[in-house]
């Protein structure tokens, strides 16, 4: 929450004595319309307002921003304070709602802001905090964010920056190593903070925001899921001292990179697929892939096109290739598709020539027709499988087509 919303909050706290006070000031300040009620717009515009002002004092250094309300993420190495990133003005509206709208109403009164005790808001989930995080980066919703978002966002918001290198922010939340951070990775990184928080908190001083390994009890043990073995490997300096960096140090194991190479994932899948171990896949163990994987595999015609030789069994070589001709399907798409939507359309086409007449010499009317097989606008890898395999069709049926003319000018001969 914004550091004004926090004080509203905690004082109109029963215990406070000039919670009365507050309440009638609230009701002048948010009730725009006179009706003597607060809305949710009326709360969204005057957070919004509250929003900017702290944004905009905080990049001039302004202390009227509260640090204490305002902690940075990962010992203030990464993206923004909390709150730039998840308290948004139609966060704290909902939240204030939630706290003061006792007759579900959808608007708050003075009474309901004087009889309600506040309790405190629940904090954003690792998925919200995520997706708002997304929000604030990943240009053109591709899904991820990537170094060109960092750097994007900071020269609009400089104060977003904290004078971290970009490169440095996309590697520290980048679990698989792919230079992307995706929704999952931003999940699995606020969990991991979550869960460093809550074992400061259980086992911690509140004061240092440590965990001093000496003191910790068995009683406190038992709260956790976690072993004493745990915490002393995790205190990598051995100071027994275990602080939250630490242990988000320790969780945040590395994912590894997918594999995207054909050859290697055709092996894989030979392994997996291959029931009785005769080193190919027959229509049925196929089949199995096909259900599982999906996308461009799941086409009925995929057998057929990938038995090269027509021996009914597709060979691990056979597996590679059909794989190759999806990745490069895929290859085409990312050449076309600007912002990461897994197909392209006219306007994108349009986009890469304006970007580089000498790109091709044919339009991007004449490029679409060619490539959107099924019409709908959408140019996906499916869409140039079949492209491919209609023109590889097309070439043999041409091929035969020649071989029998000479056969018959010889026989005529």
């Amino acid at each position: 929450m914004t550091d004004f919303s926090a004080r509203i909050i905690s004082g109109l706290a029963a215990t406070q004595p000039n919670r009365e006070a507050l309440a009638r000031s609230c009701m002048g300040e948010f009730d725009r319309n006179g009706d003597s009620a607060i809305s949710a717009g009326e709360f969204l515009r005057v957070f919004a307002g509250l929003q900017r002002t702290e944004e905009s004092a905080a990049s001039h250094g302004s202390s009227w921003v509260s640090a204490g309300i305002r902690p940075t993420l990962f010992d203030c190495t990464l993206f923004p304070s909390y709150s730039t990133t998840y308290a948004k003005s139609a966060y704290q509206a909902n939240a204030m709602l939630a706290t003061y709208d006792a007759d579900g109403s959808g608007s708050v009164t003075q009474a309901e802001l004087l009889n309600v005790k506040p309790s405190t808001p629940p904090a954003p989930t690792p998925a919200e905090r995520a997706d708002e995080m997304l929000a604030l980066y990943d240009k053109g919703n591709k899904g991820y964010i990537d170094i060109a978002d960092v750097i994007s966002a900071w020269i609009n918001n400089p104060s977003l920056s904290n004078g971290s290198d970009p490169t440095e922010v996309i590697a520290a939340w980048d679990r698989d190593s792919d230079e992307k951070v995706t929704r999952d990775e931003l999940i699995s990184d606020y969990e991991i903070m979550d869960t460093a928080d809550a074992l400061v908190s259980t086992l911690g001083d509140a004061t240092t925001g440590a965990i001093n390994l000496a003191m910790v009890t068995d009683e406190q043990m038992s709260m956790t899921d976690i072993t004493r073995d745990d915490l002393q490997k995790w205190d990598v300096n051995n100071n027994g001292e275990l602080t939250r960096s630490e242990i988000i140090k320790a969780l945040r194991i590395p994912i590894a990179k997918p594999v995207t190479d054909p050859a290697a994932i055709a092996a894989g899948l030979m392994k997996l697929y291959d029931a009785d171990q005769s080193s190919s896949l027959d229509a049925a163990e196929f089949a199995r892939l096909q259900n599982h994987s999906g996308g461009s595999m799941a086409d009925p015609s995929t057998f057929a096109s990938w038995d090269a030789n027509g021996d009914a069994v597709i060979t691990q070589s056979e597996l590679q290739n059909g794989l190759q001709v999806i990745q490069d399907a895929r290859d085409t798409i990312a050449k076309y598709d600007g912002d990461g939507k897994g197909y392209f359309t006219l306007n994108d086409l349009q986009q890469v020539i304006d970007a580089d007449p000498t790109a091709t010499t044919a339009s991007a009317q004449d490029l679409m027709t060619w490539w959107d097989v099924n019409g709908d606008g959408q140019v996906t890898p499916q869409d140039i499988i079949a492209r491919n395999e209609l023109t590889r069709q097309q070439q043999a049926a041409a091929t035969s087509a020649v071989g029998d003319v000479s056969v018959t000018e010889v026989q005529s001969g």
